[in-house]
């Protein structure tokens, strides 16, 4: 269970005595606008109710808010800025709006991180499954083989399913029972491949075979895809990094003395300011996009 959420200013667990009176109406009235929470939170292994994590999420980021405005109210009293309270203000309700949609968005990137992290070894665990199925192993035998290799989550998921099967559970239901409990969506699909090949009496290691290549296929159009993507990607950065700070302020100052446009400090590091958070968000998403190969 995910007790610890980074992007929460506390444990969740330690916000109870904040967070239970105000399930029903605080965060029942955000989980009604997040329909699909209560899935990502189980998938992401978060066993909140999604009530109680929309409650803690809200009063988690509502901190951040007040930390972030009591700030910027110092640092505009100390640099004599005009209209300290309103400006403070608005950074605080700006910082609380985005930090409240990260705290809901997170389950969904954790759920995303556990499927990947799945299918990074999935290829070379399919590979192994089929070499021992194809070989004449018994399908428990390469089942446990593979839960005691090094192939990450794929062999703990394996490993579970075997001491399922080894207490008396049915091989077929097993392999449901992963299908099911699995967050990888190419895993699924092998493991229902499996299962129909072993109810229809068909070749199991064609199934896997024929499953390994439709992944690595997949690798290599998400391969191609990233490629052609990164190329904008960087186009923008280079904008951002280099040509905003520099070409950009040049003409901006040149084109303030044919307008009569005074250009204070403050503008300047706000440009600054602005280029490196663009910055930031361009190697987040370049990073996000980055397929996991595993091949």
């Amino acid at each position: 269970m995910a007790n610890k959420i980074p992007v929460m200013i506390f444990p969740v667990k330690k916000l109870s005595k904040l967070v239970n009176p105000f399930q029903k109406t605080i965060g029942g009235r955000i989980a009604k606008r997040q329909p699909n929470l209560e899935y990502d939170l189980r998938e992401a292994g978060i066993e909140f109710t999604p009530e109680y994590y929309c409650t803690a999420s809200f009063y988690s980021s509502l901190m951040w808010g007040g930390f972030l405005a009591v700030f910027t109210l110092i640092a505009t009293l100390a640099r004599g800025i005009a209209h300290p309270f309103i400006t403070a203000g608005a950074v605080g309700f700006v910082f609380f709006a985005l930090l409240l949609f990260l705290h809901l968005w997170y389950p969904k990137i954790l759920a995303r991180k556990i499927a990947e992290s799945v299918e990074k070894e999935l290829i070379f665990a399919l590979k192994e499954l089929h070499m021992q199925v194809g070989a004449g192993v018994p399908l428990f035998e390469a089942m446990s083989n593979i839960a005691k290799s090094d192939y990450g989550k794929v062999s703990r998921e394996f490993d579970i399913s075997s001491k399922q099967v080894t207490a008396g559970t049915p091989e077929i239901v097993a392999l449901e029972r992963m299908a099911l409990r699995t967050n990888s969506e190419h895993l699924k699909r092998a493991l229902w491949q499996i299962i129909t090949a072993m109810r229809s009496g068909s070749s199991v290691a064609n199934a896997v075979k024929s499953e390994v290549d439709l992944l690595l296929s997949y690798k290599y159009r998400a391969i191609k895809s990233y490629s052609s993507e990164l190329n904008f990607m960087i186009l923008m950065y280079l904008l951002f990094a280099a040509v905003t700070p520099s070409i950009g302020l040049t003409l901006i100052i040149l084109l303030s003395g044919f307008g009569g446009i005074k250009i204070t400090p403050e503008f300047f590091m706000a440009m600054i300011a602005l280029s490196f958070v663009a910055q930031v968000i361009l190697i987040g998403i370049i990073r996000s996009r980055r397929p996991e190969l595993g091949m």
